[in-house]
C-alpha cells in the first residue's frame, strides 16, 4: 500500500478473501474470491493496467522500421543545448552508448560550460579512482562543441535540449533539419510543450 498509495485495490481484496475464508469456511472463501475477481477486472484499475501492458509491448517494436531491414547504425550523435540536461545526455551518450558527440549552443562560451560539466563529472571520477585516466581522457576526446549547424550535418541522431521555449526549440530544428541527411533521427527532450507543436517546424513530415 505504501508503494502503491492506495491506487491498487487487489492486495486489500485478497485480504478480504482470506479473511472470509479463514472466518467462514473455504467455501465462502472461494466465493468472495469469485465476486472481487469478477469486479476488479471490469475496474477501471484493470483497464488502465491492461492498457499500460500494452502500450510497453507496442513500443519495444519499432513501427518506422520494415521487417528485414537491417537496424540503422549510430555513431554520431548531435545534442542541441549545452545546458545540464544537454551535457547530461552527452556524458552519457560518451560514457554508456559509445558514441561521438556534438555539442551544439548558440555562443562558444555555452558550449564550452557545458563541455565543462561533463570533463567534471569524469576527472572526479579519476580521482575517485573509479576510471582510469586513459578511459576520461578516450571518452573526452569523442566530445566536441561547436556553435555551427553545419558541422552536424553528418549526425545520425540529433536530441534537442534547448531551453523549454517552443520558439527557439522549432528555428534550431529548422536549422539542422537543412543540413542533415533525411535518414536523420530527430529526438526531443522536452517536459513541458507538446511534441506535435515541436514537431510542426519541420519541412517534411
Amino acid at each position: 500500500m505504501k508503494k502503491t498509495f492506495g491506487n491498487y485495490p487487489a492486495p486489500l481484496a485478497i485480504l478480504d478473501c482470506v479473511e472470509a475464508g479463514y472466518k467462514q469456511g473455504p467455501i465462502e472463501g472461494k466465493r468472495k474470491e469469485v465476486e472481487s475477481y469478477t469486479s476488479l477486472s471490469v475496474g477501471e484499475e484493470s483497464l488502465a493496467l491492461r492498457s499500460l501492458f500494452d502500450g510497453q509491448k507496442q513500443c519495444a517494436v519499432n513501427r518506422y522500421v520494415n521487417k528485414g531491414e537491417p537496424k540503422p547504425s549510430v555513431d554520431k550523435v548531435a545534442i542541441l543545448g549545452a545546458g545540464l540536461m544537454g551535457s547530461g545526455i552527452a556524458q552519457v551518450s560518451i560514457q554508456n552508448a559509445k558514441h561521438k558527440v556534438w555539442l551544439l549552443d548558440r555562443s562558444a562560451d555555452a558550449a564550452a560550460l557545458g563541455v565543462n560539466r561533463v570533463e567534471d563529472v569524469f576527472r572526479k571520477r579519476v580521482r575517485k579512482k573509479t576510471m582510469t585516466q586513459m578511459k576520461c581522457d578516450t571518452m573526452l576526446s569523442e566530445l566536441k562543441l561547436t556553435t555551427d549547424v553545419t558541422d552536424l550535418k553528418s549526425a545520425d541522431i540529433i536530441i534537442e535540449a534547448v531551453f523549454e521555449d517552443l520558439g527557439v526549440k522549432q528555428e534550431m530544428i529548422r536549422k539542422t533539419e537543412a543540413v542533415t541527411s533525411d535518414k536523420c533521427i530527430f529526438a526531443s527532450n522536452t517536459s513541458a510543450l507538446p511534441i506535435t507543436d515541436i514537431a510542426k517546424s519541420f519541412y517534411v513530415l
